[in-house]
């Protein structure tokens, strides 16, 4: 009995691993992607620390600074959603006009009349919901050029009058905190009245 012809060898019959290049640059990606998001950690923790003790210094150097405690001090000396990782209660940002990526690069934790356009909650500092401001400042604004301001990141339901007066949100939009901007995920939709 014969197992196996003249050419064949029992390694030629074993099956060989077939590569996945997508899977394997997709996990390059990846780790390249958690490298830097770990290195910036890093600097954060660094300038935490930074903060924490010159926060530490002010106290001693002033009377009236011993009435704030370090964490207060540090929230005011680092603006970053970032630093809400710990935190429990949810934050809000005054974002201003996008990309036409839809990246908002502009925002800020109190509103900027003229300038703020939306309004962004995140538990995290990561992960976020946003909504269109319903104010005659920001519909103004937005009235200048929806297609710039608007169109990036939401989706309009109905036709856009000349005026509007009203904006009714029919679903907030998504967006995730990369490299020290908002990237939007999924569109608002939003129907002006």
């Amino acid at each position: 009995m014969k197992l196996f012809s003249k050419n064949e060898s029992p390694e030629a019959l074993t099956p060989q691993p077939v590569e996945d290049v997508e899977a394997r640059a997709a996990i390059q990606s990846l780790e390249q992607r958690i490298a830097q998001l770990e290195a910036q950690i890093a600097q954060l923790e660094s300038k935490i620390d930074e903060a924490k003790a010159n926060a530490n210094a002010n106290s001693q150097l002033s009377p009236f600074n011993s009435q704030l405690s370090p964490d207060s001090t540090l929230s005011t000396t680092l603006h970053s959603p970032l630093n809400t990782l710990h935190s429990t209660r949810p934050r809000q940002y005054y974002l201003s006009a996008p990309t036409p990526e839809g990246i908002f690069t502009e925002f800020s934790e109190e509103e900027r009349v003229g300038s703020s356009v939306y309004l962004l909650t995140t538990d995290d500092g990561i992960n976020g919901t946003f909504r269109m401001l319903n104010t005659p400042d920001a519909l103004a604004t937005l009235a200048i050029s929806i297609s710039q301001f608007v169109k990036p990141v939401c989706k309009i339901i109905g036709a856009v009058t000349i005026q509007p007066r009203h904006v009714a949100v029919h679903m907030p939009g998504s967006a995730v905190f990369e490299d020290g901007v908002w990237r939007t995920t999924v569109k608002a939709q939003v129907q002006f009245e």
